[in-house]
């Protein structure tokens, strides 16, 4: 396998360990696949610090296909005693490809509650969805994404009733479809003028390293609705006062905030020690 080839698995590996840890950060519990939602709670194969173990993503997500070749078939005919050449065989080694199953990574990720209640009415997150509200983050296949593809996942989400979907894309999103994605995400439900579902594309490159567990980022924290509110109501001001923070922000895009949301932002400096910081997502 060329080094190429291999890079691109280490880099779909360290984005699909950095959705991971993207979905928990929002208060989500991976539901499905199966076997990712058993593998992030053993410790043999998941830390907090490196995700899941690199050979086991590999045993799940990719697998391994050799060309066909006349003196590939020729060696696996039992009734052919020739022997293949040396030569050949390392040709065969050389052929044989290994294809990146990215269909099979999706994500569907339920929201945790914030408190115990069995009033479903009112049992909601960290970040206000409601009981039971889902999150799904597919994986584009394609080298660029489309928006046919986009509009796939995206029925494919509205199927589960998700609330949010995410898309990964493996290589560059053209501008065109990340209009598409905002016109898609700005439909409003009849009745209640909420939100249908929101859609945030991000790329592979993006998530190759989680920004969050870096040394220097300070911990960001997204207030609750009633914790906003509370917020604003001791220190008697609106939330226009409050400095801004904009939604492009690597750290507001990793949490996936809305406009109107406020942020704790954790600091410690030698000089002040740890303090807090206030910002709007605008």
């Amino acid at each position: 396998m060329g080094s190429i080839e291999e890079l691109k698995i280490v880099r779909l590996y360290r984005a699909y360990n950095t959705a991971i840890q993207m979905c928990m950060d929002r208060g989500y519990t991976v539901r499905h696949p199966s076997a990712v939602a058993q593998a992030v709670r053993d410790p043999c194969v998941y830390s907090y610090e490196h995700g899941l173990d690199y050979d086991w993503f590999l045993q799940r997500f990719v697998t391994q296909r050799a060309a066909a070749s006349g003196a590939e078939r020729a060696e696996e005919d039992e009734d052919d005693k020739v022997s293949v050449p040396t030569n050949q065989n390392k040709l065969l080694e050389e052929n044989k490809k290994r294809i990146l199953m990215r269909g099979a990574m999706r994500l569907v990720c339920s929201a945790e509650l914030d408190g115990a209640t069995d009033d479903e009415e009112v049992s909601l997150s960290k970040r206000g969805e409601k009981k039971g509200s889902l999150m799904l983050v597919f994986f584009s296949a394609s080298p660029s994404l489309s928006m046919s593809e986009l509009q796939e996942f995206r029925e494919k989400a509205l199927l589960k009733e998700a609330r949010c979907m995410v898309v990964v894309s493996a290589g560059k999103i053209p501008p065109m479809v990340r209009r598409g994605a905002r016109e898609l995400g700005g439909f409003l439900r009849a009745g209640t003028g909420e939100e249908i579902m929101s859609i945030q594309l991000l790329e592979e490159d993006e998530l190759a390293y989680n920004i969050a567990r870096h040394d220097t980022v300070p911990q960001h924290e997204v207030l609750s609705p009633e914790e906003a509110r509370l917020f604003l109501q001791q220190r008697q001001i609106s939330l226009s006062q409050l400095p801004r923070i904009l939604k492009e922000d690597p750290m507001v895009a990793y949490l996936g905030l809305a406009r109107g949301s406020i942020v704790k932002i954790h600091r410690d400096t030698k000089e002040s020690g740890p303090y807090e910081m206030y910002r709007q997502v605008i």
